[in-house]
C-alpha cells in the first residue's frame, strides 16, 4: 500500500498545470500512468532493482517538482520507463 501511495504522489506531483510544447498534458498523463504501472510491477518483482532505479531518478524527479514543462516531463517519463523495462 505504501508503494501505491508513493506512486500516486509522484503522478500527481509531476502532472503539469498548463500545456506547452509538443508533448500535451494528455501525453504526460498517459506516460505517468504507464510509469506508475511499470514501477508497481518492478517493485513487486524486483524490489532491489526498483530501489536502485528510483534512487537514480531521484535528482531529476526533484528538479521536475512543480514543473509545467510538458516536454521535460515526457522526456523524463520516457527515460524512466526505459530504465524500468
Amino acid at each position: 500500500m505504501r508503494l501505491y501511495s508513493v506512486l500516486s504522489a509522484l503522478f500527481l506531483f509531476l502532472m503539469p498545470v498548463t500545456v506547452y510544447g509538443v508533448c500535451s498534458a494528455e501525453d504526460v498523463q498517459k506516460k505517468a500512468a504507464e510509469f506508475a504501472a511499470i514501477s508497481q510491477n518492478m517493485a513487486q518483482k524486483d524490489p532491489q532493482k526498483f530501489a536502485s532505479v528510483m534512487q537514480e531518478l531521484q535528482p531529476e524527479l526533484r528538479s521536475l517538482q512543480g514543473s509545467n514543462d510538458n516536454d521535460k516531463l515526457c522526456r523524463f517519463y520516457d527515460k524512466a520507463i526505459v530504465k524500468m523495462k
